[in-house]
């Protein structure tokens, strides 16, 4: 059968060949990349020794399909997914306002992963809203995500892992010689804060053993901890358990009491035999067995709740009610918690999830060879380097590809590496549209003109740093007796203006207007009433402009839209900058499509997706389904390889 299969392959190949046809091999299973490399979790390691962070060794089942993690960023374009872990991604807290992480394009049909098991207020960056409009899979503790992971696990157990170590019988009532028990590395940290606090006016009431370093009045020995947590952290876990196991109740407090965070210190309380005392995830009853911990919230205070643990003490059969769960099934919904902890099957499961989504997408014929990039180009990390003599020459065949109607998109990522004049950056359908950088006073700012009809944007454009410009136009559901150039800031300022060329020359540099939160020196636009002759011919429209996925201002006005992509002029006026990823569509695309379309590529077969160019082969192509009506002519082109940009993220986003 082998040689059959082999033989069958061997003529597909031959017979592609002889079309003429690009050879895409398909590979079975789903390749996930580790954008940070490495794991804390066992993913991808299907037989998985100690010492670990969890303290047992897991082999896992084999997954269903075969699941393959690489850690190597140069394998990117490869990967079905990538994975994508808010501490090694972008550091502590808010770090990555300061220093922006690298970020890659997504590939077409790529999936990106936020995983971990750490909360927003340690890594702000995993919910954050510019962050999460580019990711499809959330991987973390989270109950509403698509893959979700636990830490209902057999923590420190050894060789011995099993959901059934939650049900060995505990040290009996008189032989737990310790009242609570309470051990954490972590006083301030966080929320950790709130917790000691609540600690602290227990022990007003009662003895608490804190044996780790927050709060600690009791030394363990050497041979009770022969090792710093740290250095072994799951055997750590195994010497905790054991601790704990001589007390009849135990500290579970969380950092931070947030919905579905509940993290090992309950299950290791639970494998300990202990009563675990918990503070933390609301809806803590869904995830360990009935009647098998006490809650913080059902107390009105530390004192309260001191009450009714020394009631217990003294009282063995109200005690052992707390035991009970141990003689029952386990609940299916810890069972369900147990079987996604984080560290057995959930690389399998998220693999599962990816390949269902993928069987889902358009795989519709024609794609990397009749448009879109080929796979060698998807590789390439190339810019258009534009210099003084480049020019580059874009011409669609308007028989095939119609000029828009009413409605269009451009969008780009832009570097300026000099400024000193004017000069126009692209310019399309002799100059009907032209983009380029003007000067005012100090700063630099994108300039926008359609048919005379000029728009600056709010933001600053500075030299060398890459940011992503998108230019929105459609039909203005405003009243057409609007005035021309009445226009509103999405950044909280004095808007973006239009203005026509003759009107420029009346800006000032002693004027000023709001940009943002600074007011800096810029001029005074005229809003003027539009005349019949500007309104003939015109469409009542709204210009939108967005910087780096964002709202930067909004205007309506008359404007003559009569546009096509029959002539695109890229450079040809002495310009020094950067261009990559150039998008051209026939329709006003929204504030969500441009955000996502920041790191993300296309198939080019998209509605309305007029032109599209990615500059990352060594030749000027368009990938867009026009690539056979369009005609380029490159005067001293050149692309050059650069690193991934910057995910450029801001606080109010």
């Amino acid at each position: 059968m082998k040689i059959i299969k082999r033989l069958l392959f061997s003529l597909l190949l031959l017979l592609l060949l002889i079309l003429n046809e690009d050879i895409v091999v398909l590979v079975d299973g789903i390749q996930i990349l580790l954008w940070s490399g490495g794991t804390w979790s066992g993913q991808g390691i299907d037989d998985w020794k100690m010492p670990n962070y969890l303290g047992q060794h897991v082999i896992k089942e084999k997954c269903p399909i075969d699941c393959v993690f690489l850690s190597q960023q140069q394998q990117h374009a490869d990967a079905d997914a990538i994975l994508f872990e808010a501490q090694p991604f972008a550091s502590w807290s808010y770090t990555f306002l300061k220093q922006p992480p690298q970020f890659p394009q997504k590939e077409v049909g790529q999936y990106y992963i936020n995983f971990g098991y750490e909360h927003e207020k340690y890594f702000p960056i995993s919910m954050h809203p510019g962050y999460q409009k580019h990711i499809d899979i959330n991987n973390t503790f989270r109950g509403e995500d698509q893959v979700q992971v636990t830490f209902a696990c057999s923590w420190g157990s050894g060789e011995n892992g099993s959901i059934n170590n939650f049900l060995k019988d505990p040290a009996k009532f008189e032989e737990k010689k310790g009242f609570v028990g309470f051990m954490s590395t972590n006083c301030d940290s966080g929320g950790a804060i709130y917790r000691t606090s609540y600690i602290k006016e227990m022990m007003k009431y009662t003895q608490v053993d804190a044996m780790g370093e927050c709060l600690n009045n009791k030394k363990l020995n050497k041979k009770d901890f022969p090792h710093a947590v740290f250095e072994d952290l799951g055997d750590s876990l195994r010497i905790k358990e054991l601790v704990l196991s001589k007390y009849k109740f135990s500290l579970a407090f969380e950092n931070n009491n947030i919905t579905d965070y509940v993290t090992e210190k309950v299950y290791t309380s639970l494998l300990s035999g202990s009563i675990p005392i918990y503070m933390g995830s609301p809806n803590i009853d869904e995830w360990v067995p009935k009647k098998s911990i006490i809650k913080t919230d059902d107390f009105k205070s530390p004192k309260d709740l001191v009450d009714y643990i020394l009631y217990l003490s003294k009282n063995k059969t109200a005690y052992e009610e707390y035991f009970q769960w141990k003689k029952q099934p386990l609940p299916q919904s810890f069972i369900e918690k147990y079987n996604r902890c984080i560290f057995y099957g959930s690389d399998c499961r998220l693999c599962q999830y990816i390949d269902a989504q993928k069987k889902k997408l358009n795989n519709q014929s024609g794609f990397r060879s009749l448009f879109g990039e080929p796979y060698e180009d998807s590789k390439e990390l190339r810019v258009l380097d534009i210099n003084k003599e480049t020019c580059i020459s874009v011409k669609q065949d308007l028989k095939y590809v119609p000029p828009f109607n009413e409605k269009f998109t451009l969008m780009f990522w832009l570097i300026l590496d000099d400024i000193r004049d004017e000069k126009p950056i692209i310019t399309m359908d002799e100059h009907g549209l032209v983009v380029s950088v003007t000067q005012i006073w100090k700063r630099y700012y994108l300039r926008f003109c359609i048919n005379g009809k000029c728009f600056l944007t709010d933001t600053p454009i500075a030299n060398n740093e890459w940011r992503h410009i998108a230019i929105s136009v459609g039909p203005s559901n405003l009243n057409s007796n609007t005035q021309s150039g009445h226009g509103s800031s999405g950044g909280g300022g004095g808007g973006f203006n239009s203005f026509s060329d003759s009107e420029q020359d009346d800006i000032s540099e002693n004027d000023s207007f709001e940009s943002g939160s600074t007011t800096t020196k810029t001029r005074t636009i005229k809003t003027i009433q539009p005349t019949s002759t500007e309104t003939t011919g015109s469409t009542l429209s709204t210009i939108k402009i967005f910087v780096d996925g964002l709202l930067d201002s909004t205007t309506t006005s008359f404007l003559n839209l009569q546009l096509s992509t029959g002539d695109i002029k890229i450079g040809c006026k002495k310009i020094v900058a950067k261009l990559d990823d150039l998008s051209i569509w026939r329709t006003n695309l929204d504030e969500k499509e441009i955000g996502e379309a920041m790191f993300k590529k296309y198939r080019g077969d998209e509605p309305s997706h007029l032109l599209y160019m990615t500059f990352n082969s060594i030749q000027i192509k368009d990938y867009s389904m026009n690539s056979q009506f369009t005609t380029i002519v490159p005067l001293n082109a050149v692309t050059e390889t650069i690193g991934h940009k910057r995910l450029v993220l801001t606080v109010g986003e």
